[in-house]
């Protein structure tokens, strides 16, 4: 419903019982279900993809073993002589 105001504009009046949302029809809401249900969905869970501190540890005191392991086949320098 439109009125004059004093000033002479016009004012656009909605019903204060109509709603502000527009009605959905059946296929807006078949759209609207389906992104709820994606969004519905739990993430699958992550994966943990850095090493932890023992990971660590051990993959160090192996390499430091296999260098003395390497360091033992080395030729014997005899400095007595």
């Amino acid at each position: 419903m439109r009125k004059k105001t004093a000033n002479g504009s016009r004012r656009v009046r909605r019903p204060a019982n109509r709603s502000s949302v527009p009605a959905l029809d059946g296929f807006d809401r078949k759209i609207l279900q389906a992104l709820v249900d994606d969004a519905a969905v739990a993430p699958p869970p992550r994966i943990a993809t850095r090493p932890t501190k023992g990971s660590k540890r051990r993959r160090v005191e192996t390499k430091v073993r296999r260098g003395q392991v390497k360091a033992a086949r080395a030729r014997i320098v005899d400095d007595a002589s």
